[in-house]
């Protein structure tokens, strides 16, 4: 498990300038808010929960009621089985604005049909949000996660576009869409030459 440390005095962490200090297997890393984002959102989808979890549970402090830090901490709350967390965490992000109030639950049945592995019921339920709210670019990326999961990632890629596209500054959620969308081409450039190295 990383270590986690920040550089940052205390009155300097609840800003985009924060920077947080991770130590993993090949060095000491040092990350800007952004790069957090994309690093706790790598670990959540390769379930190094606990991880993902101290990453975000910095973030929170750094970028104080961010919706799309909120988002993916309630995704690593249900992973680790905390659904009543995630439901809160989905509750108070989304619950005082009248626009929005029917995301939380919505939201909360798409995670929780995900950490159960009921992928199509995600699916739809996440399509449906993303029809009703096109500007929410953590809906965006999460459908996106889904699709890759299931092996589409034709789909995946157009999905994570777009949350790219409905992200705001400070930017967190289009470097990471644009580092899957990356990472999803590699592997499909990849692809051809791993089948064969298996053939042989």
């Amino acid at each position: 498990m990383p270590k986690v440390a920040t550089q940052n005095q205390p009155h300097e962490l609840q800003s985009p300038t924060a920077r947080l200090t991770i130590q993993t297997p090949s060095g000491q890393r040092t990350l800007t808010p952004a790069q957090a984002f994309d690093q706790a959102h790598r670990w959540l989808l390769r379930g190094k929960l606990n991880e993902a979890s101290q990453v975000l549970d910095w973030l929170e402090q750094a970028l104080s009621a961010d919706r799309r830090v909120e988002v993916l901490k309630a995704r690593c709350q249900a992973r680790l089985g905390q659904y009543a967390e995630c439901s809160r965490i989905l509750s108070s992000t989304f619950g005082s604005t009248e626009e929005l109030k029917d995301v939380a639950g919505a939201l909360h049945t798409a995670i929780v049909y995900c950490a159960s592995g009921l992928f199509p019921a995600a699916r739809d339920e996440l399509e449906t949000l993303c029809s009703r709210h096109q500007g929410l670019p953590s809906v965006w990326l999460f459908i996106g996660d889904v699709w890759q999961t299931v092996g589409r990632s034709d789909k995946a890629m157009q999905l994570w576009s777009t949350a790219a596209q409905n992200d705001y500054e400070p930017a967190l959620i289009a470097p990471t869409a644009r580092h899957r969308i990356r990472e999803a081409i590699e592997e499909e450039r990849l692809a051809p030459q791993k089948s064969l190295s298996q053939t042989r």
